[in-house]
């Protein structure tokens, strides 16, 4: 129970005076006071633990949905590296691009490790030439069949 210690004494031996709708008055930190009526304490106290609870009850996708998404997502072109084409691939930069920007990752490192899951956990795609994991850079990858293979369009 909250004790009221403030000087307030306009309510005292007044009839219907319902405890709720008196302010209390708090002093913050710079010596400003601040006066709120602890029915708007009560709703923003409300507001702040559903945010977090919200916070909390987010469902996250699945590695699988997530992958599913990039498979219909992600450009597929034919890139080209030193007088080489790389026929069906993506680049790495625009892979981390679009799961920033789905917010499936909060960050561009957080990218990189949930597509190096996806790649290695669920064989979605890989590197033309197997030689790099995801890179947030200009590297090409293509999707596979999920078996490890590479698919061929």
């Amino acid at each position: 129970m909250e004790t009221d210690h403030s000087n307030n004494n306009d309510d005292v031996g007044r009839e219907g005076a319902h405890p709720e709708d008196r302010s209390s008055s708090s002093t913050s930190s710079k010596g400003i006071n601040t006066t709120l009526s602890p029915r708007s304490r009560s709703s923003s106290l409300h507001s702040r633990t559903s945010n977090r609870i919200s916070d909390k009850l987010t469902v996250r996708p699945s590695l699988e949905e997530i992958a599913h998404q990039m498979e219909r997502s992600l450009p597929i072109r034919n890139n080209r590296y030193r007088f080489r084409v790389y026929k069906d691939s993506f680049i790495g930069s625009e892979c981390v691009d679009y799961l920033v920007r789905s917010n499936f990752a909060r960050s561009r490192v957080e990218a990189v490790e949930l597509g190096r899951r996806i790649a290695s956990e669920i064989h979605l795609f890989e590197h033309v030439t197997l030689d790099h994991e995801l890179k947030d850079g200009f590297y090409f990858y293509r999707f596979t069949n999920r078996t490890g293979q590479q698919v061929s369009l």
